[in-house]
């Protein structure tokens, strides 16, 4: 059984969650929900500073982004109600697929079941590098 004996807050150079000591094997960045993802997207210049952070993570073996959303067929035809005349999530969905063909980034879109996840990816991690 794995036990969190607590958290410690740090500075990433790219990616929001690691475990200590295995920062070079794992990284999590996490999106709440569309919103966030994009305002990654749109403007240009976000998604051109979002593409940086990506490229710091080509190096790390695991790396991850969940997303705190649900995809479903009709979504992809919907833009983002933030944003008039926002794009398509498909369209944005086709860029984070690319960003994962391009960098190893593995999109998972977690619903509301982002920190079991997170939690899930940790432990396994942990276990196959004999952290835990």
């Amino acid at each position: 059984k794995v036990r969190v004996l607590g958290t410690v807050e740090s500075c990433l150079n790219a990616g929001d969650y690691s475990i200590v000591g295995l920062e070079d094997k794992i990284r999590i960045e996490r999106k709440n929900g569309f919103g966030e993802l994009f305002g990654n997207y749109w403007p240009k210049d976000n998604q051109e500073r979002f593409i940086r952070e990506c490229e710091k993570l080509v190096d790390i073996p695991h790396k991850y982004l969940l997303v705190e959303t649900s995809l479903n067929y009709d979504t992809f035809g919907l833009s983002v109600p933030q944003m008039i005349k926002g794009p398509p999530v498909k369209r944005v969905v086709d860029w984070i697929l690319q960003i994962s063909l391009n960098y190893g980034i593995q999109p998972i879109f977690v619903g509301d079941s982002g920190q079991y996840i997170a939690k899930s990816l940790f432990c396994q991690v942990a276990r196959m590098y004999k952290y835990i």
